[in-house]
């Protein structure tokens, strides 16, 4: 509302009394202390309750004793009108207040009470109080008129939210669960197999969670908790036929609006029972495969045992050194690729062997051999972090075995001993270098390593054709062998 100085908008007054003295001394009092308050007078009580409703005025002067209509009788009217409810009403009377008097005055809505004879100043005062007051009301229900407009509006929004929320949550496939900081249920969009939304709602979520899954829940909702960031966790529900139900489920904050306070947890979850049963079988599957394969590998070995006897029975058959030496030579090479089945049937990976242990046996083995003295050589093999599939640790055995097996042979002849190195390593993860060396008499010059007149030469050949290797040869001080091959199998 407008203030008492404020031009364009006038304030106006009505008096009604049935003395029209006293209208005139009324106005000329307020037309002299109150110029900018128009004032409406009126001798006729209806006439005046009329005038009233027509146009409302900011306040209302009544006499209390009038013909017809007194002026509590007119409160009464006034205050149970619409338009005129809240204008402020002051009652005048020349009788005297009596405490019924003015309770009746107030219980019929009077704002104020003044007796005759009237003193001018607390007049003037009583009306500008009273206009006050309905300034104060009228921007109070304005501005409760616009908070009610404000809160309807957001009303409003919040109804057509939380309908979109609920259209969503009630349509997911998935399951969705609002938890508080106890992880108490407080929502659920959908029945869980055999558990009601009625039922689930105040109790905890470890309830439906088996034992060994719920330290893992509690781990993963006080992360969130502590941290604000959203996380993942699988949980495990026995239902009552005693069936287990996997879900994947996504953990988030809800976070106060008003402080930005982590008040609860959403937990959207989706049952993924038949893709988890498909993983447990493949996995049982894996297990019976390793199982099958750790198998044939063992058998493989035990077969190549065998044979590696039977060429030993058989070299003890022949008295020509010649034949004896080559079954010897076979059965050494059969020996070093049976190694490397009993590797991967002793090894957790049953793809790829540990070489450095690979290395160690073969050398044991060839230091056993007949026509070996290991004793005139050290033997030290650098092969750390170094892990070969079947494909190349077979050729890549045989080689090392004839190499190995040479150095021991020839490298140090009568009373000579020295050393022997065995070295691989991977560059760049694209190729494997194997460097076998010895500081011993060195291969004589007349040897040619691409020609070579023995077949353990030949063979290294042969397999370094298979492993897609290069091979250097180093003659000075001893003999240093450098192959290098492909990682990987082309």
């Amino acid at each position: 509302m407008a203030g008492l100085n404020d031009k364009q908008s006038p304030i106006s007054i009505l008096a009604v009394d049935d003395m029209e003295d006293n209208l005139y001394i009324i106005r000329q009092l307020i037309e002299e202390y109150l110029p900018q308050v128009e004032v409406m007078t009126g001798t006729d009580p209806g006439k005046g309750l009329a005038m009233a409703i027509e146009h409302p005025p900011h306040g209302i002067l009544l006499d209390l004793k009038m013909p017809g209509i007194n002026g509590i009788e007119m409160c009464k009217r006034l205050k149970a009108h619409e338009k005129t409810a809240h204008v402020p009403v002051i009652l005048i009377t020349s009788q005297d207040t009596t405490p019924e008097l003015r309770a009746l005055a107030f219980e019929a809505g009077a704002d104020d009470f003044i007796s005759r004879p009237i003193d001018n100043i607390e007049l003037v005062a009583r009306i500008k109080v009273m206009l006050r007051i309905k300034r104060a009301e009228n921007e109070l229900r304005d501005v409760n008129k616009n908070l009610e407009q404000i809160v309807e509006e957001k009303t409003a929004k919040l109804t057509e939210s939380e309908s979109r929320w609920r259209s969503l949550t009630e349509n997911s496939p998935d399951h969705i669960m609002t938890l508080d900081r106890d992880a108490n249920i407080l929502f659920i969009n959908h029945a869980v197999k055999d558990l009601k939304k009625a039922e689930v709602i105040g109790t905890s979520f470890y309830d439906y969670t088996l034992k060994e899954y719920q330290p893992i829940a509690r781990e993963c909702f006080e992360g969130v908790l502590k941290t604000g960031k959203p996380d993942k966790l699988e949980s495990v529900y026995q239902s009552k036929d005693g069936a287990r139900h996997y879900f994947e489920s996504h953990v988030g904050p809800i976070i106060s609006p008003g402080n930005n306070e982590i008040i609860g947890l959403t937990v959207s979850f989706r049952e993924i029972t038949d893709r988890k049963l498909a993983e447990l079988k493949i996995r049982e599957s894996l297990r019976e495969n390793e199982i099958l394969l750790k198998e044939i590998h063992h058998r493989v070995k035990n077969n190549m045992a065998i044979i590696s006897s039977l060429l030993v029975l058989q070299a003890d058959t022949f008295d020509d050194p010649h034949i004896v030496k080559a079954l010897q030579d076979s059965q050494s090479r059969i020996r070093s690729m049976a190694l490397v089945h009993e590797k991967l049937y002793q090894a957790e990976n049953l793809s790829k062997i540990d070489f450095s242990e690979y290395l160690k046996s073969l050398a044991m083995h060839i230091s056993q051999l007949k026509d070996v003295n290991s004793n005139k050589a050290s033997l030290i093999i650098r092969a750390e972090n170094i892990f070969l599939g079947i494909d190349l640790a077979i050729p890549c055995g045989l080689v090392i075995n004839e190499l190995l097996t040479n150095a021991f042979k020839y490298a140090f002849p009568g009373d000579k001993t020295g050393e022997i190195r065995i070295q691989m390593r991977l560059k760049d993860n694209q190729s494997y270098e194997l460097v076998i060396s010895d500081n011993g008499v060195g291969l004589p010059g007349h040897i040619d390593i691409r020609n070579p007149p023995g077949f353990g030469l030949h063979l290294v050949n042969l397999l370094n054709k298979q492993l897609a290797a290069t091979i250097e040869v180093n003659r000075e001080k001893g003999t240093a062998f450098t192959i290098e091959f492909p990682a990987k199998r082309r």
